[in-house]
């Protein structure tokens, strides 16, 4: 097998018996379609030194359209988080230029590669509509380290976070993007001020919309209820499950999201949008809890919210560590 990917140079080589051919991201342009073509040109150079692979697997679509154009020959599979034709829906953060040159490597990598790994259910159906068949679309959802993400005892969590022991936490962890729809849970709080004084909201990460987040939660007068952590080391971010009541994701689209099965391998009761690919690992009233990605989420944290993670503490411990187990 041989592996082509954009990585930074001390990037971990993969044990195995896999070629692996690391591309270097050129430093100031990673994140637009600049920095995203001189990486494609790169991994076009590299793909004309290989012979005859029987499988080429890259990480991305844009590489896997490239790549299946410049060496038709070769079976490219390609596995990817998103597909800008589904970000069109959910929320795209990109201009019109780098939407359009997404557009036409989705395109181009849907009908030329020889296989698309999705990663939910929801994502399959996305890259059978950008023109792939059926039969060329697996899905494969992503995993989680267990031993990494485990459980931690909640006073012990607590008091490495210095969070006080009677505060019910609420915790939303990831990239701060209009997707994401946080903005849904600041305007929650105000709906449990009256019958959970004790509620605290943590927003944890950073993004683009962190200053609107801030100005909405001064708006609506509880900045004393919501609390801001632009960003903690991985190695903390067990402890901020270990001492949640509930963790909270209302994206209004997400592939397959990574905190649902962190969160549940580390037992937390977890809340999760009915939107995108969050079902797939959530099993409504078994592993967590399903709700609509709008503003009546703010109805369902304060009654079945406040049911799962707080009232009634044998049910959270269940729901955990089901979802651990599962």
């Amino acid at each position: 097998m041989h592996l082509f990917g954009a990585y930074d140079a001390d990037a971990p080589v993969p044990e195995g018996p896999v070629t692996f051919h690391l591309v270097h991201r050129p430093a100031h342009w990673r994140r637009n379609v600049v920095g995203q073509l001189v990486t494609c040109y790169a991994m076009a150079r590299a793909l004309r030194r290989i012979t005859r692979p029987d499988v080429v697997f890259l990480p991305e679509y844009v590489g896997a359209a490239v790549a299946a154009t410049i060496r038709p020959d070769l079976p490219v599979i390609f596995t990817t988080p998103g597909n800008i034709v589904e970000r069109e829906v959910s929320g795209n953060p990109f201009d019109w230029y780098t939407t359009q040159v997404y557009k036409v490597a989705a395109l181009v990598a849907a009908r030329r590669a020889r296989h698309v790994v999705a990663l939910s259910r929801y994502m399959r159906a996305w890259w059978i509509r950008t023109g792939a068949r059926p039969s060329h679309v697996s899905v494969l959802p992503l995993g989680v380290d267990t031993h990494r993400f485990r459980p931690i005892d909640r006073a012990r969590a607590r008091s490495r976070l210095r969070i006080p022991a009677e505060e019910e936490m609420l915790l939303f962890l990831g990239r701060l993007s209009y997707e994401k729809n946080a903005r849904v849970l600041v305007r929650a709080i105000t709906r449990l001020r009256s019958v959970r004084p004790r509620a605290r909201l943590h927003i944890v990460d950073r993004g683009p919309r962190r200053k609107f987040l801030g100005d909405l939660a001064e708006r609506l007068s509880i900045t004393d209820r919501v609390t801001f952590t632009d960003w903690v080391p991985s190695a903390e971010v067990p402890y901020y499950y270990g001492a949640a009541d509930l963790v909270l994701l209302p994206s209004t689209g997400e592939p397959f999201a990574r905190v649902p099965i962190e969160a549940m391998a580390c037992e937390a009761p977890v809340m999760g949008s009915t939107a995108g690919g969050t079902p797939d690992a959530i099993a409504e009233g078994e592993t967590g809890y399903l709700v609509t990605p709008d503003i009546a989420a703010g109805h369902h944290l304060r009654d079945r919210g406040c049911r799962a993670g707080f009232r009634v503490r044998p049910v959270r411990l269940n729901t955990g560590r089901r979802a651990r187990h599962s």
